[in-house]
């Protein structure tokens, strides 16, 4: 039997066997308010220089699993998290991620009026602030809650579909 692959079928198998999937992005930081607690830009900046790498490699990526924690030692709060990357199971590019959330009183409601748009200043649902730069389809991974803190974070991933179309 004889397989015919293009071309570019080729170069994606060689680009492919560079990146070995899953890929696994954690870490953690020290704080000392509730607030800079659960800004999770670190995460952030780290996904968004490895999901370029991963799709450059000929492969859509998919954040498949969110952790995230956060430990209060009187008034150090101690935040770890980890994201696990692999390819897509629905063949969409998820190129984007973003964390919206809330620490305090009533951190639940808050956290999701973020996202409806209900606590957001300019009354704008999170779809819609990222559907204006350029999102494509948006999915919540998680939303990760602890009350004895308090606070509520939702972690959402988005596709980008035209500056990074499906492979």
């Amino acid at each position: 039997m004889k397989i015919i692959i293009t071309e570019n079928q080729f170069k994606n198998l060689i680009l492919e066997q560079t990146v070995s999937l899953p890929v696994t992005v954690n870490g953690s930081f020290t704080s000392y308010d509730g607030d800079s607690a659960h800004n999770f830009k670190e995460l952030e900046t780290k996904l968004d220089e490895v999901l370029p790498q991963i799709y450059n490699s000929g492969i859509n990526p998919k954040i498949t699993n969110l952790t995230a924690s956060i430990k209060r030692y009187n008034s150090t709060f101690t935040t770890t998290y980890s994201a696990t990357i692999n390819k897509s199971d629905d063949g969409k590019a998820w190129m984007g991620f973003t964390a919206r959330g809330s620490f305090g009183s009533n951190c639940s409601e808050r956290a999701k009026g973020q996202i409806t748009g209900t606590e957001n200043a300019d009354g704008r649902s999170l779809e819609q602030k990222l559907k204006g730069i350029g999102a494509g389809e948006i999915e919540i991974i998680d939303i990760v809650e602890d009350l004895g803190v308090p606070f509520t974070e939702y972690f959402v991933q988005f596709t980008k579909p035209a500056k990074y179309p499906p492979h």
